[in-house]
């Protein structure tokens, strides 16, 4: 009898221990889960994110950073149907409420932290996200983006849709902007048509920079600039110098060139070696020369060929 009375009361501590509100790794355990959407009001350093459940108003403060970018956003959240007070905002899943216009672009991550990211898109604008844990997201990848085009910082990367290119072609891009080290924006044409694309940035790299560019037939907008193979126009006119390489590394090539009869003055230009090349760059070393070619009306336009030393 008594062993039967331990027995009971053991299950009966132990069904009332399973009903409390109890953590997994900083969340509570949701045994029958619903979804619903939160949104963000952000006030001085508190971020407030409101929801609902049946009609009552619910409220989740989280406090540290209120980033006024997240005004208005709106979140999935995921509940315990009969115990809604254990909740989690899921603020790597943003949503758009079903009467919301947007509009969908390829974006870049241009930084890349362990549990969140900085991303381009649409030309001017940029985003923030968190990361999905255990996705593994670099600086470079390019995903698709969602906006609202009347407020564009409303905006929501999926990392589940990368810019794949099926059917490539290829056409040249000109750097239209760009921040030194971190990220450069690329317009090209296909049939009348102006698209964007996004690379990072390579030191000395100037606004009017073309590079060939690789994208999807389908999809212009799933493209990529090849910063491997600079290039200009056949219509250009090109003037010739010669290239001195100051460094040499693993992925590129630093080097000055003095346009003569242009300047005295000597510009400074950084060019990748090619991937898909059949060279051998190991031998290069710092004092080499080799032909360049460069614009006389864009003076800080230049390629260095490699193929073509000089003694």
């Amino acid at each position: 009898m008594t062993r039967l009375v331990f027995i009971l009361g053991a299950a009966l501590l132990s069904f009332l221990f399973s009903c409390r509100p109890s953590y997994v790794k900083g969340r509570y355990k949701i045994k029958r889960p619903m979804y619903t959407h939160a949104i963000c009001t952000v006030d001085g350093s508190y971020m407030y994110f409101n929801w609902e459940v049946n009609g009552d108003k619910r409220r989740v403060t989280v406090r540290g950073y209120g980033d006024k970018s997240m005004n208005g956003k709106v979140f999935n959240v995921i509940y315990d149907a009969q115990h809604p007070n254990n909740n989690y905002i899921l603020q790597d899943q943003q949503l758009f409420l079903p009467h919301e216009h947007t509009t969908k672009t390829m974006g870049m991550v241009y930084r890349s932290r362990k549990y969140d990211c900085f991303f381009l898109f649409n030309k001017d604008f940029a985003g923030w996200s968190y990361v999905p844990k255990g996705k593994g997201i670099k600086k470079g990848d390019k995903f698709e983006v969602e906006y609202l085009p009347q407020n564009p910082e409303r905006c929501a990367i999926d990392f589940e849709k990368s810019a794949t290119i099926q059917i490539p072609a290829y056409g040249s891009g000109v750097c239209i902007e760009y921040m030194e080290g971190i990220w450069a924006t690329f317009q090209f044409e296909i049939k009348g048509k102006r698209y964007t694309a996004y690379s990072l940035s390579q030191p000395h790299m100037v606004i009017g920079d073309r590079f060939k560019i690789v994208y999807d037939t389908l999809h212009p907008e799933h493209a990529n600039v090849l910063l491997d193979q600079p290039m200009f126009l056949p219509s250009e006119h090109i003037g010739k110098s010669i290239g001195t390489l100051l460094k040499v590394t693993p992925e590129g090539c630093e080097f000055y060139y003095l346009p003569e009869k242009h300047t005295s003055k000597k510009y400074k230009k950084y060019q990748s070696f090619q991937a898909d090349s059949l060279g051998d760059y190991s031998n290069l070393k710092k004092g080499d020369k080799f032909e360049v070619d460069f614009s006389p009306s864009h003076l800080e336009r230049a390629i260095i060929y490699l193929n073509r030393p000089l003694r």
